[in-house]
């Protein structure tokens, strides 16, 4: 049972909020407090999309429903896929209070945030490409709240990284191709629909671990060249290329810096960084949670009530328009 205490002796009485979602392996993260709307629900082949939901406040008069229903009693949810969320409203003498549960495919794991004491966490979210290289048994794209719930998540296969959202609004990720290439650029609309691929220009290799979309639409990319036939030495390249193609700049770690000066829209590029979310991408609530019942049901048979998930997905609320 996790529970949400009372304020200390002397302030204004609050009633504690305690709940409880439970499954065949579950769990839930992060740790329950009234400070936090939204949990991870992390399950097993197990769980099969059903589990118990037990919310509770001290107020004698307050009131709880369970996607939209009036629960005085445990509920049970089923029919969750990975992304569906559990609304869990309750409404007592402090007022209204929405949490949200979202239910993860299995073998998500559960992610944790490191706050420095003193030091505001930046707006917005962060984009992961989670896999069996940062510890993680199975590969998920996800983007995830200041606690580490997702907003969005999908398994891939292969290899992804550098999952990012660019400057004028679109997303883009890496993945592998077939060699020598290596890997692609895999631009992704709003909607996170791929739209077009992108590799370097007159040169073998693509590398993964970075890429820029410049305000002039120029695009900066890298590689690890192989020098040549009978080398066994390998050259790191970055270059700006234009969107006819043209290469605007170019470093070559065996030739060092080369300006393209009939490059059209030609900037100078002094580092390459990883992108965030930009802080005007707030969080939105997924859609329903704030909804009020249409009226208050009650059950009065034994045992759980079963209930089917209202399906609010998380792709409903993600990517923020």
């Amino acid at each position: 049972m996790l529970t949400a205490p009372a304020l200390p002796a002397g302030s204004v009485d609050v009633p504690a909020h305690a709940i409880d979602v439970a499954g065949a392996g579950t769990t839930t993260y992060p740790e329950f407090s009234r400070g936090a709307s939204r949990y991870g629900i992390r399950s097993t082949s197990d769980t099969a999309g059903v589990v118990d939901v037990l919310a509770t406040t001290s107020d004698p008069d307050g009131r709880v429903f369970v996607d939209g229903a009036l629960a005085r009693e445990p509920v049970r949810v089923d029919g969750l896929e990975s992304g569906d969320e559990v609304s869990i409203i309750i409404r007592d003498v402090s007022g209204t209070s929405a949490y949200s549960y979202i239910y993860l495919p299995a073998e998500f794991p559960e992610l944790a945030s490191t706050r420095a004491t003193g030091v505001a966490t930046q707006p917005g979210h962060t984009l992961l490409t989670l896999n069996p290289f940062s510890g993680v048994p199975a590969r998920f794209m996800t983007a995830v709240d200041g606690n580490g719930v997702p907003v969005f998540v999908a398994p891939y296969t292969g290899n992804r990284h550098d999952f990012k959202q660019l400057h004028d609004g679109s997303f883009s990720v890496s993945r592998d191709v077939a060699q020598p290439a290596g890997n692609v650029i895999v631009e992704l609309d709003d909607k996170l629909q791929e739209v077009a691929r992108r590799s370097t220009v007159g040169l073998t290799n693509t590398d993964f671990h970075d890429s820029l979309l410049l305000p002039n639409g120029n695009r900066v990319m890298v590689a690890y060249e192989p020098r040549g036939s009978g080398s066994n030495l390998v050259d790191a390249v970055v270059r700006e290329i234009q969107p006819d193609g043209g290469v605007a700049f170019e470093w070559n770690s065996g030739r060092g810096r080369r300006d393209r000066p009939r490059g059209r829209g030609r900037e100078s590029v002094d580092r390459l960084r990883p992108h965030q979310l930009s802080a005007g991408h707030e969080r939105r609530r997924l859609p329903g949670v704030d909804a009020p019942p249409q009226r208050d049901r009650q059950d009065r048979t034994h045992g759980p009530r079963r209930i089917h998930s209202r399906r609010h997905r998380l792709a409903a609320g993600w990517p923020p328009q």
